[in-house]
C-alpha cells in the first residue's frame, strides 16, 4: 500500500517506506540475522533503492540490535535526542564509520520525494526513555514502536518508564488524526484511535490502582 511495507524481522514489526528518493526505515530487528533478512527484503521490494533514512521507535535490544548490519551507512539515522549519547557511544564501540545521526526533542518533518512524515518524541519518559514515532501523512499511518500495544498487555518493565509520561504521549499521538496503526508486536486489528484507547485505557487503570 503507497509503497510501504510492514514485516515481522525476529520478534518485531520493521517498515520500510519507498518515497522515490530512497527508503525510509522503522527499527532494524531484534539480531544481525533479521537485519540482514530486512536488509534483503527492503531491497526486493524497491529495487535496490539506497536506505536514506533510519528510525529508531526506542533503543530495546528486540527491536533495533540490528542497527550494526546497516552500517557503514549513509543514511541518516533519527533518535529521541535523549538517546543521543547512548547510540553515539554504542556506534563508536563497533569501530564503524560514524553516521549522520539526528537527535529529535520534540517532532520535525521530514520531506522525501514529495512524501511528508512528522517523526515525533514523547515530552517525557513514556515506555521507555528514549520513544519516538513516525508519521507517514499521505496514508496517515503512525509507526509507534512499543508506545501502543495490540492484544498484549503493555511492558512497564523497563525502569525508566513512566505511566502519566506515556499516557501524555498517547494523547499527543490522537492528535496526529491516524487512521492506521503500525506497533512494535503483532498487526492492529482496528483503527489508530482504538488502539490508543486501549492501551491508554490499561495504563490508566494501572495508575489508579498504584494511586490507590
Amino acid at each position: 500500500k503507497e509503497n510501504f511495507w510492514v514485516g515481522a524481522f525476529g520478534p518485531t514489526n520493521c517498515s520500510w517506506i519507498d518515497t522515490g528518493d530512497g527508503v525510509l526505515v522503522v527499527d532494524t530487528g531484534a539480531t544481525a540475522a533479521d537485519a540482514k533478512n530486512l536488509k534483503a527484503e527492503i531491497a526486493r521490494t524497491t529495487k535496490n533503492k539506497p536506505v536514506k533514512w533510519i528510525a529508531m521507535t526506542h533503543l530495546h535490544g528486540d527491536s533495533n540490535n540490528g542497527l550494526p548490519a546497516f552500517l557503514p551507512t549513509e543514511a541518516t539515522i533519527f533518535v529521541n535526542a535523549r538517546a543521543m549519547g547512548a547510540v553515539t557511544g554504542s556506534i563508536a564501540q563497533w569501530n564503524t564509520k560514524a553516521p549522520n545521526i539526528i537527535g529529535v526533542s520534540d517532532r520535525i518533518a521530514l520531506v522525501a520525494g514529495g512524501r511528508a512524515f512528522e517523526i515525533g518524541v514523547p515530552a517525557e519518559n513514556a515506555h521507555s526513555q528514549f520513544d519516538l514515532y513516525v508519521f507517514d501523512v499521505p496514508t496517515r499511518t503512525v509507526f509507534t514502536g512499543d508506545l501502543v500495544t495490540t492484544d498484549r498487555c503493555p511492558m512497564l518493565s523497563d525502569p525508566d518508564s513512566d505511566l502519566k509520561g506515556w499516557i501524555a504521549a498517547l494523547d499527543r499521538l490522537d492528535t496526529l488524526g491516524a487512521e492506521a496503526i503500525v506497533p512494535t508486536r503483532l498487526i492492529a486489528r482496528s483503527g489508530a484511535a482504538a488502539e490508543i484507547d486501549k492501551t491508554r485505557h490499561y495504563l490508566a487503570t494501572m495508575l489508579a490502582f498504584l494511586v490507590e
